[in-house]
């Protein structure tokens, strides 16, 4: 599966040789936004590899990396200087913070209702 730029280039490729993506249109309508990206940045961004980020998570590699590059391309941002060395760009040190309170208060908000009824 490829995920295409408005303009038809293929977004893995451009991350690949390290372009930016373009910024979201802001008269666009938020794209659907999935909450284990933020779950595979953080471990990736805590482990500074996709293979030892995966095993943590237990999930496949390549599931990890696709969740990294879903949520840049999502930002329209690069988190990582490269899908190699895994340093966080200074716009990925800014999300890593905001990302760990996103994913805290969505366990705080799942919790009250998954504890069984009295």
């Amino acid at each position: 599966m490829q995920i295409l730029h408005d303009s038809g280039r293929n977004y893995f490729e451009d991350v690949m040789r390290k372009k930016v993506p373009e910024a979201p249109n802001p008269r666009q309508p938020i794209r659907q936004f999935n909450a284990g990206w933020l779950e595979s940045f953080l471990k990736v961004a805590e482990t500074k590899h996709f293979t030892q980020a995966s095993e943590a998570l237990g999930w496949h590699r390549s599931n990890v990396k696709r969740d990294v590059m879903a949520l840049e391309k999502w930002l329209g941002r690069v988190l990582f200087y490269d899908h190699v060395s895994l340093r966080l760009t200074d716009d990925g040190k800014i999300f890593q913070s905001d990302a760990v309170k996103m994913l805290d208060l969505l366990k705080q908000s799942r919790a009250p209702i998954r504890t069984p009824a009295k």
